[in-house]
């Protein structure tokens, strides 16, 4: 797969789909993307891109992909009965999302290992509520990890998570479960 002629990092194949991450030089706005097989290459079409598109990875949805520090899921308890549990007020949680832009160092192009801190960091909020950012960067090629502390007033039930870096904003509807003392 190549996007704007640059060769996109392969993910997942299967019959009906191709995952793949465009290379992180790929400019913005409308560009061509190819895929080929077997040596044939399909007609070009265009697809829109951009230095930074944040999303929030989520569970079902809407319930966001999130673990204590411990490494268990959060989420309401019906989710996934046995192993969801909700966040706590003050609780430091992890977030995950992608197409938070550019990290320190750089995103190296075709590599299956990525890393890198993103500054400043995405600030977020949980419940309309600033919530403080502890850590910010990237993991695994195109997968962002974000350390963020619930807001100490956060009320209980499903509240909203939004993240918002260079005056972009992850898209509405994301919600992480919240259980007060």
């Amino acid at each position: 797969v190549t996007i704007n002629g640059k060769a996109a990092f392969v993910y997942y194949i299967s019959p009906s789909q191709v995952n793949v991450l465009a290379p992180p030089d790929a400019l913005n706005g409308s560009v061509p993307l190819v895929v080929t097989v077997n040596g044939a290459a399909s007609a070009a079409f265009n697809v829109n891109s951009g230095g930074v598109a944040p999303a929030l990875f989520t569970f079902d949805g809407s319930n966001v992909a999130a673990t204590h520090a411990d490494g268990s899921l959060i989420g309401p308890t019906q989710l996934y009965p046995g192993a969801t549990t909700p966040a706590r007020p003050g609780e430091t949680v992890i977030l995950y999302g992608t197409g938070f832009g550019p990290t320190n160092p750089p995103v190296v192009a075709g590599s299956a290992q990525q890393t890198g801190i993103l500054s400043p960091p995405p600030t977020f909020t949980i419940g309309g509520a600033p919530a403080t950012v502890q850590y910010a960067g990237l993991v695994f090629p195109g997968e962002y990890q974000f350390n963020v502390v619930v807001p100490p007033n956060a009320a209980s039930g499903n509240q909203p998570v939004a993240g918002t870096i260079n005056g972009r904003s992850t898209p509405s509807g994301a919600v992480i479960a919240v259980q007060g003392q």
